[in-house]
């Protein structure tokens, strides 16, 4: 998957998790999110389900963003995955 395409799914995602009440980032970027998830009605389950393997068709270790993290010497965006994972599983 191409990297742009995993960020905008990744970010997708980080909207679902909002909406749940779960968000993993919770700034300046987010405050449109916040804006937007109090007037939406909370995702479905199956919304929610589509978010997570979007998730991990995203950052699987072959795709082109896995790479380029690969490549930068940064296993935070690691960590940070596995906590947007959480809040969409949970």
């Amino acid at each position: 998957m191409d990297s742009d395409v995993a960020c905008t799914a990744i970010a997708a995602a980080e909207v679902v998790a909002h909406g749940l009440g779960r968000p993993t980032q919770s700034d300046a970027y987010t405050e449109s999110v916040e804006t937007f998830v109090g007037r939406a009605s909370r995702p479905s389950k199956r919304l929610t389900r589509q978010a997570a393997l979007a998730v991990d068709a995203a950052t699987r270790d072959d795709g082109e963003l896995a790479q380029l993290w690969a490549e930068a010497g940064d296993s935070e965006w690691r960590v940070a995955i596995s906590r947007l994972r959480g809040a969409l599983d949970a």
